[in-house]
């Protein structure tokens, strides 16, 4: 099995020198100039605009049918410009080639291919009408305005640096190339809007869902050596650096054993290793810019992207406990005892999983939204305070869940036939046509498989559901098992009981369905519940090469 290999020094950037050649002037598309510009390193002259980001009410596009054709031709469009974006990117943010390639661009793609599929609009819910993409940003965030575009807002703004105008501008003259000039803008500014993410624009970096990185898993049952290689060749950027590296008790001596090996191998070849006393060498590594640090209780919370903390496991319950603190939103986990696998991967809460495994995106379109759907997630959410009632609705929410699929398909049947009006019974036939079985699907290649799974939605606050009327998706949702928490204060429960979408609420109360109803004021708080139902996935790559050679 090869692992993913750094870029060789001497690796041609001609083509992004080329383009930087072509283009000596850089500007922003579709505002205006100020009179102030600046040269890159590069000697390119990149002018500002004069920018002011919008924060205030849009009219939103009515009709977005044209947009899936679209974005199927611009991640043609990319795929046919893959080397040019790789080496702009190794040559003005030094990004290996193969993380531009593998990674961002890779989801990317996928990203644009699965909107192009969807039946409905309905399953785009993004606020946003800005992307901050600077320095640290990485290139997959500009995969996200399909998510934007497709949620009927009219246009979205790229707003970019110097350091990013070069590649955010070839990615633009590709969607205008497409036919979506005047939906994607770019502004280039002297400096970041300072605010941070909001729910109108998606600064990546600043986004909680994704703070806490990957975190790497080696059971006693692995192929160490494997492990070793992947990890130490593993990207140190945003938001894919590992954080830290869980190794069973009964494997440590092997783990640590072949990692002074690789070291001492590394110092060989460079003469530059770090002189270490005996006692740092049984605490630390150190691999090009990476340090690997042995050192029990030490937080990996707050630190730079290329340390690496070591901490040792005995059981697979003690490590489902470990990793529920660490919350990561990637798992890389070496392990060859199949259940062993199965036990980790299933109930710990990542998106992302690996098996034997790093940083591997091969699969069918839909397995990108293990990624986006987090992005997704936080556009929807919203977080209010905990209150007592927040423990009956969870309450309501088991209750419901031990019931099957048809069997809450048939109360939710029952709620809407109980209300005497056109609508609902139109509604009905919706309903009988929908499908609400959870969603799943497997991609075989000859050494790996991809399995990906739709997760249980979480409890969700309409924030605007008496505007748009009962939605097929509103429904869809309670079925597969989620739970509706509704505030209507009692000086608007006279407008509100008139609504359909009301009746059909209380109906379900009364029917013991999963939906609780929220007189008092609330403030914000620590709990997370949606706005909107939003699908999250979770996408397990196994890699069963290494299990088979071995």
């Amino acid at each position: 099995m090869e692992g993913i290999k750094f870029d060789e020094a001497n690796v041609s950037t001609k083509l992004a020198e080329d383009y930087l050649k072509k283009n000596p002037i850089f500007k922003s598309k579709g505002f205006a100039d100020s009179d102030r510009f600046t040269l890159n390193d590069h000697k390119n002259t990149i002018y500002y605009t004069n920018y002011t980001r919008n924060l205030g009410a849009v009219v939103l596009t009515k009709d977005v049918s044209d947009l899936p054709l679209k974005l199927m031709n611009l991640a043609k469009k990319i795929e046919e410009n893959v080397e040019l974006f790789c080496q702009l990117e190794l040559l003005l943010r030094k990004i290996p080639l193969e993380d531009t390639e593998r990674i961002d661009l890779k989801l990317m793609t996928q990203n644009f291919m699965y909107h192009s599929s969807l039946k409905s609009s309905k399953e785009a819910t993004s606020t946003a009408r800005q992307i901050t993409f600077e320095s640290a940003t990485p290139l997959v965030a500009l995969g996200f305005i399909s998510q934007v575009l497709m949620a009927h807002m009219p246009k979205v703004v790229i707003e970019c640096t110097k350091e990013t105008a070069p590649v955010t501008t070839l990615f633009i003259e590709l969607c205008h190339q497409v036919g979506l000039e005047g939906k994607v803008l770019l502004a280039i500014l002297p400096e970041v809007i300072e605010g941070g993410s909001s729910k109108v624009t998606m600064d990546f970096t600043k986004m909680g869902e994704f703070l806490n990185g990957c975190v790497g898993v080696v059971s006693g049952k692995s192929d160490i050596d494997s492990a070793v290689e992947y990890f130490l060749d593993a990207s140190s950027r945003y938001p894919w650096a590992l954080r830290k590296i869980f190794v069973q008790e009964n494997a440590v001596e092997r783990f640590t054993t072949t990692m002074t090996w690789k070291e001492e191998k590394q110092m060989e070849v460079t003469s530059a290793g770090k002189s270490k006393s005996v006692t740092d060498r049984e605490l630390s590594y150190f691999f090009g810019e990476k340090t690997f640090l042995m050192k029990p209780g030490r937080d990996s919370t707050e630190h730079d992207n290329n340390v690496v903390i070591l901490e040792a496991f005995r059981t697979v319950k003690e490590l489902i406990g470990l990793l529920a603190n660490e919350k990561p939103f990637a798992l890389s986990i070496w392990c060859s005892d199949i259940s062993e696998t199965n036990e980790l991967a299933h109930n710990v809460d990542a998106s992302i999983v690996w098996v034997n495994d790093f940083a591997n995106f091969e699969g069918p379109p839909r397995s990108s939204q293990a990624f986006f759907s987090l992005i997704d997630i936080y556009f929807s959410s919203q977080h209010i305070e905990q209150f007592p009632e927040m423990a009956e609705l969870t309450k309501l929410k088991e209750s419901w869940l031990e019931l099957s699929v048809e069997q809450r398909r048939a109360v939710v049947r029952d709620a809407l036939a109980k209300i005497d009006r056109n609508q609902s019974k139109k509604m009905l036939d919706v309903l009988d046509d929908m499908t609400t079985e959870m969603e799943s699907f497997v991609y075989l290649t000859k050494n790996m498989i991809a399995t990906g799974i739709e997760l249980q939605p979480q409890a969700m606050m309409p924030s605007a559901m008496y505007d748009h009327g009962l939605e097929s998706s509103i429904m869809s949702y309670i079925i597969k098992g989620g739970a509706i928490l509704l505030h209507i204060p009692p000086r608007d429960l006279p407008v509100k009981s008139k609504d359909i979408s009301y009746m059909f609420y209380d109906n379900l109360r009364n029917m013991a369905g999963p939906v609780l109803f929220l007189e008092k004021e609330y403030k914000i708080g620590d709990v997370s519940v949606i706005r909107h139902p939003i699908k999250r996935y979770k996408v397990i790559w196994t890699n069963f090469g290494t299990i088979f050679a071995n």
